[in-house]
């Protein structure tokens, strides 16, 4: 098919051509002129079989295809970070989560008295608010849901751990009040997850880079990441702030109520025909010991009082423990139903009413509340109350 190139011209090279479907015997080329000069070839140098050849050439073209014209590639987004470990993830979303609930178990206490790592001050909403974000980041790369965060998961979720660890180690040295004392238990239990969040989630990926992403806003999810950053500075920055340990100390000041005080509506207290309450006192129920009582005002004789208020109680399910005998300057009747304990003192008086004949002084103790002070329901015992 090819003409044979000429033995003779030693100044000329063959040119192979190949490609699919093209036979590997050797290929019959144009003979090239070769200028040992400076390597131009002038227009003279072929003759007509040269050129015969030529055209001979251009009727056999080349089985390579046309080139075909690519267009580049459109921009894309950064991929989100890829689950490298999904055991080590799951679990440091576990830590988060139980690390938030540890801040709602009592920190600190005084007697009865327990105040929350939430409740503790600034950075008791801080630990809740990064154990939740840990937590949502994990739960939301679980379920495919795409979180774009300035830096690489991995890295959000070891420095929201070792964040929670620096919230809570100087909790175990600095009291919101002087008179609490700290819990060792829980406020070790919520140090302890605080690091196994740091080191799961430190673990998680092994290319992970300490490199701020370009453009993490503008990706796939970058929003939710957003929202959930924002979420944390909300949260820690509002109820830090707002929160505010009570002093126990002020649970033991009464508060004045017009009539009967709901300690004693709580506790079934009768008020029998003729007797008026007026002016009622509580503490906080979380005193070390809780204070509750109400004076009435009586339009009946002493005696009529008192038998009313044998009935009464019955009827409201009390048990008359102690009564004075007639004639006592202070005529004192004790009652008890359950943990309540009535002491009731009556004695003649004028009121703040022309009819007043008598007022009556009801105190209410829970026995359950004083327990550590040995206080019974029997004016005659020692310790009575």
């Amino acid at each position: 098919m090819w003409d044979e190139p000429d033995e003779d011209d030693a100044g000329s090279r063959p040119l192979a051509v190949s490609g699919p479907g093209w036979s590997e015997q050797p290929v019959h080329s144009l003979e090239v002129p070769v200028d040992e000069g400076d390597g131009e070839l002038d227009d003279g140098e072929l003759d007509d079989g040269d050129r015969g050849s030529d055209r001979e050439f251009e009727d056999h073209p080349s089985p390579v295809g046309a080139p075909v014209a690519v267009e580049p590639a459109a921009h894309t987004e950064a991929p989100e970070d890829a689950v490298e470990r999904p055991g080590l993830e799951l679990l440091t979303g576990v830590f988060g989560l139980l690390l938030a609930v540890s801040a709602f178990l009592p920190w600190y206490l005084s007697g009865d008295f327990k105040v929350s790592g939430w409740a503790s001050g600034t950075t008791g909403p801080l630990v809740v608010a990064l154990g939740i974000l840990v937590a949502a980041v994990v739960a939301l790369r679980r379920f495919g849901v795409a979180v774009s965060l300035p830096l690489q998961a991995a890295l959000i979720l070891e420095g929201a751990g070792w964040l929670a660890v620096v919230a809570i180690i100087p909790k175990r040295f600095m009291k919101p009040l002087p008179a609490l004392d700290r819990h060792e238990v829980y406020q070790l239990l919520a140090l302890l997850l605080a690091v196994g969040v740091a080191m799961a989630g430190g673990t998680v990926s092994r290319t992970a880079s300490l490199v701020l992403r370009p453009g993490w806003l503008a990706m796939a999810g970058g929003k939710i990441g957003a929202g959930l950053l924002g979420a944390v500075v909300v949260v820690a920055g509002f109820f830090g702030v707002t929160n505010d340990v009570v002093d126990p100390a002020s649970f033991n000041v009464p508060q004045v109520v017009d009539g009967v005080p709901d300690c004693l509506k709580g506790a079934g207290f009768p008020i029998p025909k003729g007797v008026e309450a007026t002016t009622g006192r509580q503490s906080d129920p979380r005193a070390e010991f809780p204070f509750c009582s109400v004076t009435l005002e009586s339009r009946v004789s002493v005696n009529t009082t008192l038998i009313r208020y044998r009935s009464a109680l019955r009827d409201a399910g009390y048990r008359i423990v102690f009564a004075d005998k007639k004639g006592s300057p202070l005529r004192r009747l004790q009652a008890q139903k359950e943990s309540d304990c009535l002491t009731l003192a009556h004695a003649p008086g004028v009121g703040t009413g022309k009819k007043v004949k008598s007022t009556v002084t009801v105190n209410l103790v829970n026995l359950d509340a004083v327990a550590q002070f040995g206080v019974t329901c029997d004016l005659r015992a020692p310790g009575g109350g």
